[in-house]
């Protein structure tokens, strides 16, 4: 059986680190520097592209954002009305917020292995449908990983 590639879920809460440029202790920078060597995929909703610009209104970090998504190892996943509707039903049955909903639902149905987030609402649904919701613990200076292309010597 072939290995199958580990699929990581980031919630906003888990990407905005990774803009901020700023000490943290939520630093997701080493899961992104295995994804970009090929080692997994980063999932996340397309409503985290709204979320993660909340409070950015240099050009250049508009623009660091932006080429991020465009990232062969990041899978932004529309909500469509399927995954609306089941992130409604999810708010209703389990109490979780809406945009938490979505982003729910959306890891399970992207057959994610882990939800990544900072969000104590999140944390607090970890396990259901068999999914791993984990606060990210690597310490150290953020910084979006270098994705550019190495010249040939």
């Amino acid at each position: 059986m072939a290995n199958r590639t580990v699929r990581h879920y980031w919630e906003a809460s888990a990407l905005i680190p990774l803009f901020k440029q700023e000490e943290t202790s939520w630093d997701c920078r080493k899961l992104a520097e295995a994804a970009a060597e090929g080692n997994s995929i980063i999932v996340t909703s397309a409503i985290g592209l709204v979320e993660v610009a909340k409070g950015e209104g240099t050009r250049s970090a508009m623009q660091a954002i932006a080429d991020f998504f465009e990232n062969p190892f990041i899978e932004v996943v529309e909500l469509d009305r399927r995954l609306a509707l089941l992130a409604r039903n999810a708010y209703w049955e389990h109490g979780i917020h809406p945009h938490d909903a979505v982003h729910l639902v959306t890891a399970i149905d992207s057959g994610c292995d882990r939800l990544w987030t900072t969000d104590p609402h999140l944390l607090k649904h970890n396990g259901i449908a068999n999914l791993a919701i984990l606060r990210p613990k690597c310490e150290g200076q953020l910084g979006l990983p270098d994705t550019t292309p190495k010249a040939e010597s």
